[in-house]
């Protein structure tokens, strides 16, 4: 008996196909398989459901990752010896594992079971986007910024019409909360997204997107800005600006300022149309509100154009519209000039002193004292801390009342108080292996373009929540960490899934 390899498909065979048999119809496949199909309806659900904060909706978003999960393995069945496991899987299982022991010590290990889970979809999520393909990537950015617009758009809506929860009331002003309720966590997770997209428009014309699929994406950023700028969140704002100076960097300063300054531009002529509606003792203002939207929109929704080719006109190319720089010269203009106009003759009146008072500034007595109050705790139970979710922040606020907290509203003072300065350190540990992942991940796709920007993108979105997390509770919201476990994703390099092994098939003598 002798053991032969099998043909390979283009070999020719003795048998001839029948002339009358149809040739088979290769299947068309979607554009993403179901696992990231999946994560993305899990990443929306928490989206939907006030950010997955409760336990019911936290319970749909895992149900979603698990069959996410499923999926995966069924698609890319796990072999023995074919990949490692990653660092950054070492390193979150290691985050979980200690968050138990830590439970464990303070005596109340169910209270770490909603971190461990967290970890787990983070994980899952990570996991999923790692294996997809530069153009499934792509897909899932194009997904996810949708998903930011609509979000923004509700937030936008909420401060317009009043309407609760997605806005509420703040210090005298209405602020954008979208359908996460919470107008800074919002933030977080907008500007997470606005830099996603950002990186993408940046080298629309080196991968040389259709004249639709950029103009969808740039509307899409104009949306995501328009929402991040509403919820009037100081932290946000600045997380955003770090992450862009960041994009600009790793991009470019050129080509970031040429590609997106008009977006920019528009976002804050829409972001200036609303400001009549935020003060809460004014009534709300929808016509000035749509209009500034509208004019924001023509400003940042014509794609640039491609310089390249207006260079060449003996190749079939002329010169047509004006340029990026005259286009935000004139729209800037135009909405100063008539802002100004209505202000002067008393058609628009805009209190702004709760703005000027409790959002253009820096001080915020309640988070010094959160702090304070965060540092005695972590004083006392330096080491392992007093455990997940058993944290009470107690201080006396300007009028010497007595406030009392769980949340610091500041995520790594949380996690020492909580974990210990051993938790902390599993942090630094995990830091450094998604800086490590992303810096081969970039070395690997020297060549792609997209792949860079893309990865440059997803960087700069850790980094602004990275500064945020310092400034509001930002890890407790599902929603918030599975995008930044999407961005964690992307900034690694593909991993090819190896083909199979030829079969082997007896010969009979």
């Amino acid at each position: 008996m002798a053991i032969t390899t099998a043909p390979p498909p283009s070999a020719p065979t003795d048998v001839d196909p029948s002339p009358t048999a149809p040739a088979p119809r290769p299947a068309r496949l979607p554009k993403l398989p179901a696992p990231h199909i999946l994560v993305l309806v899990a990443l929306g659900a928490a989206v939907a459901g006030q950010g997955g904060f409760y336990r019911n909706d936290a319970l749909i978003v895992g149900v979603l990752l698990a069959g996410a999960v499923g999926a995966m393995v069924r698609l890319h069945p796990p072999s023995k010896g074919r990949r490692p496991v990653q660092p950054v899987t070492v390193a979150l299982s290691a985050m979980a594992l200690w968050t138990i022991v830590a439970g464990a010590v303070d005596g109340h290990v169910a209270d770490a079971l909603p971190t461990v889970a967290l970890v787990a979809g983070v994980t899952a999520t990570i996991a999923v986007v790692r294996r997809a393909t530069q153009a499934q990537r792509q897909e899932v950015v194009h997904a996810l910024v949708l998903l930011g617009a609509g979000a923004a758009a509700t937030g936008w809506l909420g401060v317009v019409l009043r309407a609760q929860p997605w806005a509420h009331p703040d210090g005298g002003l209405w602020r954008a909360a979208t359908t996460i309720t919470y107008a800074n966590g919002a933030a977080a997770l907008l500007a997470a997204v606005a830099l996603l997209a950002l990186s993408q428009i940046a080298v629309q014309l080196a991968v040389r997107l259709t004249a639709r699929s950029s103009t969808l994406l740039r509307i899409g950023a104009f949306v995501v800005l328009v929402g991040l700028g509403t919820t009037l969140s100081r932290a946000g704002i600045a997380a955003f600006v770090a992450g862009f100076c960041l994009l600009a960097g790793l991009l470019g300063p050129r080509r970031m300022v040429a590609t997106t300054a008009r977006i920019l531009v528009g976002a804050a002529i829409a972001v200036a149309g609303v400001l009549p509606s935020m003060p809460v003792g004014s009534h709300p203002r929808p016509l000035w509100a749509f209009a500034a939207l509208l004019l924001g929109l023509a400003v940042a929704a014509p794609p640039v154009a491609d310089r390249s080719r207006r260079q060449h006109p003996a190749a079939g190319y002329q010169r047509r519209g004006p340029t990026a720089s005259v286009v935000v010269a004139a729209g800037a203009g135009v909405a100063a000039l008539a802002v100004g106009s209505l202000l002067l003759m008393g058609v628009v009146h805009v209190d702004l002193g709760s703005l000027r008072t409790n959002r253009v500034t820096l001080a915020s007595p309640d988070r010094g004292g959160e702090t304070h109050a965060a540092l005695a705790v972590v004083r006392h139970h330096l080491l392992t801390g007093v455990g997940p979710g058993a944290a009470v922040f107690v201080w006396s606020d300007s009028g010497q009342r007595l406030v009392v907290d769980r949340y610091a509203h500041d995520e790594y003072l949380q996690l020492a108080a909580e974990q210990g300065l051993i938790g902390l350190a599993l942090l630094c540990a995990l830091v450094l292996t998604i800086a490590e992942g992303a810096r081969r991940g970039r070395r690997g796709s020297r060549d792609d373009p997209l792949a860079r920007a893309m990865q440059a993108g997803a960087v700069a979105a850790l980094l602004a929540l990275a500064v945020h997390s310092g400034f509001d509770f930002l890890w407790h919201i599902p929603a918030v960490a599975l995008v930044a476990a999407v961005a964690i994703g992307l900034t690694s390099s593909h991993q090819a899934i190896p083909a199979p092994t030829p079969k082997l098939q007896e010969e009979t003598p």
